[in-house]
């Protein structure tokens, strides 16, 4: 019987861990892979002996696309059928995941997901319902929209085949949603499933963000989209970045943004970031035309 592979990533994340793992439990149908990025509380003791958890690895802190990574690598080598992304801090209860998982596996052409309620089931998560499914408590049945955060994603291993895993140049937030470019671009979707919910305490949402800082995170995501799959080296790129740049600026949400200099400093902050880095990015950009992007390569 093959199974699904939950992969969780953490980091000193003592605060959400046990409730997280006591919700998830264990089952014949799914095993817990979890990578441990360094952390300095006893996040590592606690995996260590915690029944829920099939397979620890430990090592320093790569970032949350690369740690994924090698938890999708390790489905690949090991035949499972599907993997579950699980936040650290986003908690589900092992019912709720076998409904999940039951639709996921006849839905095989789009990431399933689950409503995201904040962490105490008071409200819905606020990213979830203002950006990514805004009108999800209206739908009875399951509806597909672009995108929704990697918190709570259930991916059909053929999905892994053909998108591969996240870009390693973001150590942290841009890369799912560079990776859910890449799903849209092979005819893929996100699911969301109204009548089941995790729990997400996403406690970055409720922080004060810096604009010119938050569009910079932003632009760079799709930027990188940009270079890696749509342009064959930096010149190509750059050639059409002042365009894209223009279009972007000139969005009708984005106005007050332009006209207050928002914009335009952080599409310029992205520009250089790209001058410098981009020389060290030749391994990423081979890895970026393996059969399974970022992964391993058949």
């Amino acid at each position: 019987m093959k199974k699904t592979l939950i992969i969780i990533i953490t980091y000193n994340g003592m605060r959400w861990l046990p409730d997280v793992l006591a919700e998830i439990g264990k089952s014949p149908h799914y095993d817990v892979w979890v990578r441990d990025n360094g952390s300095t509380d006893k996040t590592r003791e606690f995996l260590t002996h915690h029944a829920s958890v099939s397979f620890t690895k430990f090592g320093s802190n790569i970032g949350f696309g690369r740690a994924n990574n090698e938890g999708l690598s390790f489905a690949l080598e090991h035949d499972y059928d599907s993997v579950f992304l699980l936040n650290q801090d986003c908690r589900i209860h092992s019912d709720v995941f076998s409904s999940l998982r039951y639709f996921g596996l006849a839905n095989q052409e789009n990431v399933t997901c689950p409503v995201q309620l904040n962490w105490d089931g008071l409200g819905v998560n606020f990213n979830f319902g203002a950006r990514y499914a805004p009108g999800w408590a209206s739908h009875k049945e399951s509806f597909e929209v672009y995108f929704v955060n990697a918190a709570a994603w259930f991916i059909p291993i053929g999905i892994i085949e053909k998108v591969g895993g996240f870009n390693p140049v973001f150590f942290m937030y841009g890369e799912d949603r560079d990776w859910g470019r890449r799903l849209l671009a092979i005819g893929g979707r996100f699911t969301v499933l109204p009548s089941l919910f995790c729990y997400h305490k996403s406690s970055v949402q409720n922080q004060r963000q810096n604009k010119i800082q938050t569009n910079q995170k932003i632009i760079f995501s799709q930027e990188v989209t940009e270079f890696f799959f749509s342009h064959k080296n930096f010149h190509e790129w750059r050639n059409g970045w002042f365009k894209r740049a223009l279009k972007r600026s000139f969005r009708r949400k984005q106005l007050f943004n332009t006209f207050t200099l928002i914009n335009p400093i952080a599409e310029v902050l992205v520009y250089r970031l790209f001058q410098i880095s981009h020389p060290t990015w030749r391994e990423v950009r081979k890895q970026s035309t393996f059969s399974r992007p970022f992964l391993l390569d058949n």
